[in-house]
């Protein structure tokens, strides 16, 4: 699970889920969102932060870690809650032998635009790009939380300071790093997702020896799930004086999005790759908040608050998103297909060992 910004926050609710898998899994995010995150942080914002830097020696905290102390204390749910007040190690541990998903919250390190990733996975071993992994900058006395892991992929502009991580061990020197919203460098963390898949495909064709039985086992299934509407590209005409006064800044505003984009068609075109010249089975599937069949759709606002109609649009839109539908049967069909085969084989198996003359409940 790779995202940023609030799709981190998102990513990082379900993980916490994954320990209390349950039917109540869709109630609990529910609850969980329908909280207001924006009326305490907001507080802070227009409040105390305004006299924190005259008052440096009194402690209090600024509006991102209210931000974070929210996402803990949210009234009437206490799966995901507890989970983001609890150390991000603890939450990556196991339970009951079950694999927890790889999780990639992404964000950006400021001072020079690098992105930067905090995963329950040694990312060095897999990924020799240059991302920052934040959990191992840490010192062993220093303790991340999951809303702290989640809230530094989610720091938009001036509504959350720059997160400031500087108890950092960097060779012999003791450093101190800013992290801001993951979406400035990758906004939907296609990124480090095709650097995973490439690392695994390279594994399956470099050393067949070892892993060349499970080539035809293996499927790369992206679920690519975007919140915002697909627009055509398009060139507007610029008067002179706009662009002598504001070429550099309507560039960047621009690359920040189109950067995304072809991060997106990236991994596309690997699966596509991948699918063509191996045994490999891909797909890429898109699944829509925005509805394309309807036109001029209301929009959806992405906010620390959203208001109740959203929100019931938002889950109208869940339950009859045939995207999602077809994603689900093809997954469903895929299941019922390895279940029939393995009967099949295992079938076949016990006929060869009574033939052989094996003890038939030694050999089960």
């Amino acid at each position: 699970m790779s995202g940023a910004s609030g799709g981190s926050v998102g990513n990082a609710s379900f993980f916490a889920l994954q320990k209390n898998r349950n039917n109540m899994m869709f109630e609990n995010t529910k609850r969980y969102f329908d909280n207001d995150f924006l009326t305490y942080t907001l507080a802070r914002m227009l409040g105390p932060d305004y006299f924190r830097h005259l008052l440096a020696f009194i402690p209090m905290y600024d509006r991102a870690a209210a931000l974070e102390y929210a996402h803990e204390k949210v009234p009437n749910e206490e799966i995901i809650s507890a989970a983001m007040a609890a150390p991000f190690d603890i939450e990556m541990e196991q339970k009951n032998g079950t694999l927890n998903p790889i999780l990639y919250i992404n964000t950006t390190v400021m001072q020079n635009g690098v992105p930067a990733v905090v995963s329950n996975l040694n990312i060095d071993s897999i990924l020799n790009n240059n991302r920052v992994d934040v959990l191992e900058l840490l010192v062993d006395s220093t303790v991340l939380k999951l809303s702290t892991a989640a809230i530094l992929s989610a720091r938009f502009p001036y509504m959350s300071p720059a997160g400031k991580i500087s108890t950092m061990a960097i060779g012999n020197e003791r450093n101190s790093l800013y992290f801001v919203d993951g979406g400035y460098f990758d906004n939907s963390g296609a990124g480090v997702v095709t650097e995973t898949i490439q690392h695994l495909d390279r594994l399956i064709n470099k050393n067949k020896a070892k892993y060349g039985h499970i080539a035809g086992k293996v499927e790369f299934v992206v679920l690519h799930i975007t919140n915002s509407p697909k627009s055509k590209l398009k060139f507007e005409k610029t008067p002179a004086l706009q662009n002598d006064l504001f070429a550099p800044v309507k560039t960047l505003a621009g690359s920040y999005s189109k950067q995304t984009d072809i991060n997106d068609l990236r991994l596309k075109k690997l699966l596509a790759l991948i699918k063509e010249r191996s045994i490999t089975h891909t797909s890429y599937n898109d699944i829509p908040l925005y509805n394309s069949a309807v036109p001029n759709e209301k929009p959806y606002s992405m906010n620390w608050f959203m208001s109740d109609d959203c929100k019931s649009r938002m889950i109208e839109r869940f339950k009859n998103c045939s995207e999602l539908s077809e994603v689900i049967k093809d997954a469903n069909t895929k299941r019922l297909n390895y279940k029939t085969k393995t009967l099949n084989e295992n079938s076949m198996a016990k006929q060869e060992a009574n033939h052989l003359g094996f003890n038939k409940k030694r050999y089960l």
